[in-house]
């Protein structure tokens, strides 16, 4: 099967640049690219590798995913944290190796402003942590109430918890070298 690989590899960030990536930023308009320079392929497997970042580029990243239509395979490789989790679990089939870790947490961010300003932005927040809580129970195995705890707890977990919690549908092995250079004979 013709496989088109989509790389979340950096910081998920609004900057709707086409040099965004090399700044190690990764926007909707660089997952369009990627994607449309192989839009052609069967299936679409997303490498992630991602601190998270913007929580609405996330969603919007999700979403795009989602809409192609095509089957998805997102595979975490190393670390998916915060709103890189949403991307993960784009995936028809959600994939981890088994050196990796998955974290999630409740959003957070920065404000200025006075008092109802400052007040606004509280209840955006809260907004925004039962919108996760309900994605993540419909994706896992976890209730909205579970997901909100393990948000509080801002909590790592495993491979093997990943899995455990609905949050990948399987893991894989990690990566051995089976060559080995012998400059005698090469």
């Amino acid at each position: 099967m013709n496989e088109a690989h989509i790389y979340i590899y950096g910081e998920i960030d609004a900057y709707q640049s086409e040099d965004g990536d090399r700044y190690g930023f990764i926007s909707l308009l660089n997952v369009k690219s990627q994607y449309e320079a192989q839009k052609d392929a069967e299936k679409v497997v997303v490498h992630i590798h991602s601190v998270g970042g913007v929580v609405f580029e996330g969603f919007a990243i999700h979403d795009y995913l989602r809409s192609l239509g095509k089957p998805i395979e997102t595979r975490v490789e190393g670390l998916c944290a915060s709103i890189a989790t949403v991307i993960a679990l784009a995936g028809d089939t959600r994939i981890m190796t088994s050196n990796s870790d998955y974290f999630i947490h409740n959003p957070w961010g920065l404000a200025m402003g006075d008092r109802e300003q400052m007040q606004k932005y509280t209840d955006d927040l809260a907004r925004l942590e039962d919108k996760l809580a309900k994605f993540y129970a419909s994706k896992t195995n976890l209730t909205e109430e579970e997901a909100l705890a393990f948000m509080k707890g801002e909590t790592t977990f495993s491979a093997d918890q990943a899995l455990e919690k609905g949050f990948t549908t399987e893991t894989a092995p990690a990566l051995k070298a089976v060559a080995k250079f012998d400059p005698s004979k090469d």
